[in-house]
């Protein structure tokens, strides 16, 4: 996807799609999840524990392969605490 866009244009799109994001998640469109998925992704750790964090729909995020950057991450573990998983 990247060779399509190009260096410049991918980041501009990857902005442009995290602001898309960022809406549809205060329009209750998205969860904090969907959100947690790009974030980590795109390797921003902080906002994907932040968007974590904040949701309600935890119960997949120990198994799911998005989350896989985030395993050692204190915040992703106190997180699993969280929801026993």
């Amino acid at each position: 996807m990247r060779a399509a866009f190009g260096a410049n244009n991918f980041a501009e799109f990857k902005k442009s799609r995290l602001g898309w994001i960022v809406g549809e998640v205060r329009k209750k469109n998205f969860t904090q999840v969907n959100a947690a998925h790009f974030y980590a992704e795109n390797g921003d750790v902080n906002n994907a524990l932040t968007a974590l964090e904040h949701a309600a729909d935890l119960i997949f995020i120990g198994a799911h392969p998005n989350f896989d950057t985030l395993r050692g991450e204190p915040r992703f573990q106190a997180i699993l605490r969280r929801v026993n998983l």
